[in-house]
């Protein structure tokens, strides 16, 4: 069925919505706005009580002391304002290693918070005074490193690194590029080296759209995985571009695609930058961090571009220039591999919510912590794809499209049976089980999903036989039973991802943008 078809017997309708969207939570606690440390939020904790709620007791006299807390670089202080007419404004430091209350979503380690300000005091020691504070003002995020997550300084130095060694090998591929055009032959000088420069960009620039076109689905799902992949495209693209020195005659060819690889290495960047931020920014400080982090990379870059133009000072022979660039490429390789395994995500995918529904359902109740995960051993490339060999439940497709879920209209409707009154469907064929989502979804209906589906799966499983084959009934039945299951525990499985510290907002997988409508009409099991 292609999208916009309808199977009106059914009464559902396929639809291609919300391209590239994040499905967010709705169906939560009430939520209650709180304004802390200078920055609003959201709260999934009960209100605060009224000021005629307080108890009738002596320490209201006391409370009332503290009317105004003001935060300064991490730092809390309390003003005192009810002494007598006439008299000074005075104020109390508060333990400045107390946690920020906003950081309730994350996983604070004090060890880690601790090392981030002796490296930072280190380094502000062998500046003057005068520019110490110029130096956190800009780069260091306001209320640094309560502000941040706790890997922020070592993820950054991993950076600085990275874009230092960057710098530096894109100031040897200009060089032997502009040498190769200069010698490429003795019509190559004018009009014919500035249209050759500008086609290797437009060749480029081609290539990267082929790219977003078929991978920008899995950006976001995905992030670590695609940060490696750009790194690596962009060291490719480097290398392709120091070979033009070697055959000036390819230059269009060697160039264009050395281009098109660092110009997918430029939209993986900036498509999955924004990722890695949202993830440091522990009070809504995404902004503050973006700009700091711009910092950091122009200190970087310009380093790197005078190491660069430094080495060309040596020398310009292609052996020298290559040497270099096998000793360059390896550290940048490192930096990014530390950089990757540095950073920690309590974000949920596809990926994590498997591991977190099959733990849960085989290992009763069990919630994982993020590290628990990677300790497990489940997981490649830096935890966001399941190992071929584990041993739960199989899926083909999260969010995918009806008609490459269901291949018979008796299984849509087996599906339609029972989960009418859900915002999802599951679907179920050689050994593998899949979901399309309802336009109303919202991500507690991709957790309820992957949660049903990992129960059916364990269901289905400790019969003998493929009941599935032997009966659709049997199917219809499990799938029932299993619902009323999920129901009944989604509540403390929620609740158990939250006391983890994951974040429950958003739930990232490959998302095509396909969803379904279908009628309510009561049949099946209510809610």
């Amino acid at each position: 069925m292609h999208r916009g078809a309808i199977i009106t017997n059914m009464r559902i309708t396929a639809t291609a919505l919300y391209p590239r969207a994040l499905i967010r939570r709705s169906r939560s606690p009430t939520l209650y706005a709180c304004c802390l440390q200078g920055s609003f939020r959201l709260s999934h904790s009960v209100p605060p009580t009224l000021p005629d709620q307080q108890p009738n007791s002596s320490s209201s006299s006391n409370h009332s002391k503290l009317l105004l807390t003001e935060t300064i670089h991490s730092r809390k202080r309390t003003f005192n304002l009810t002494e007598g007419a006439g008299a000074k404004l005075s104020y109390k430091w508060l333990d400045p290693t107390i946690p920020s209350s906003t950081s309730t979503q994350h996983l604070t380690t004090s060890k880690q918070t601790s090392a981030s300000r002796k490296l930072i005091a280190t380094a502000e020691s062998l500046l003057p005074h005068a520019l110490q504070s110029w130096f956190r003002q800009t780069f260091l995020p306001i209320g640094f490193p309560d502000s941040v997550h706790p890997v922020y300084t070592k993820v950054h130095l991993f950076q600085f690194a990275e874009t230092f060694l960057w710098s530096t090998v894109t100031v040897l591929c200009s060089q032997t590029m502009l040498e190769s055009l200069g010698i490429a032959s003795p019509a190559a000088t004018g009009g014919a080296v500035a249209i050759q420069w500008v086609l290797k960009d437009q060749f480029g620039e081609l290539g990267k759209l082929i790219f977003i076109n078929r991978f920008a689905k899995s950006l976001d799902s995905h992030p670590k995985t695609w940060k490696f992949i750009g790194e690596i495209s962009s060291l490719s693209g480097a290398l392709l571009q120091l070979c033009t020195v070697l055959n000036p005659a390819s230059f269009l060819l060697f160039a264009s695609l050395g281009y098109t690889m660092r110009s997918i290495h430029f939209s993986i960047y900036n498509s999955t930058h924004m990722t890695f931020t949202r993830n440091f920014a522990l009070q809504g400080n995404v902004g503050d961090i973006v700009a700091k982090d711009d910092s950091q990379q122009t200190v970087a870059h310009l380093l790197g571009l005078l190491t660069g133009i430094t080495l060309l000072t040596v020398s310009h022979n292609p052996m020298f220039l290559f040497s270099v660039f096998f000793v360059i490429g390896p550290l940048h390789y490192l930096a990014t591999i530390a950089f990757l395994n540095a950073t920690q995500f309590e974000v949920l995918s596809s990926t994590k919510m498997l591991l977190l529904s099959d733990a849960y359902v085989r290992r009763d109740r069990r919630i994982l912590q993020y590290r628990e995960i990677e300790r497990e051993g489940n997981t490649v490339w830096f935890g966001e794809w399941i190992q071929a060999g584990w041993s739960g439940v199989k899926v083909s497709k999260i969010g995918g499209s009806v008609n490459s879920l269901f291949k018979e209209v008796d299984a849509v409707g087996v599906s339609l049976d029972v989960l009418r009154n859900e915002n999802y469907l599951i679907s179920y064929r050689k050994g593998k089980f899949g979901a399309t989502f309802h336009q109303d979804a919202t991500s507690t209906d991709v957790i309820q999903s992957i949660l049903h589906i990992t129960k059916l799966n364990q269901v289905l499983s400790e019969n003998s036989g493929d009941i599935v084959a032997t009966d659709p009934n049997n199917f219809k039945r499990a799938l029932a039973q299993t619902l009323e299951w999920t129901r009944a525990e989604l509540p403390q499985f929620m609740q158990g991802l939250e006391a983890n510290k994951w974040l429950m907002d958003s739930v990232f997988w490959g998302d095509e943008g396909n969803r379904c409508h279908w009628e309510r009409d009561g049949k099946g099991l209510t809610k």
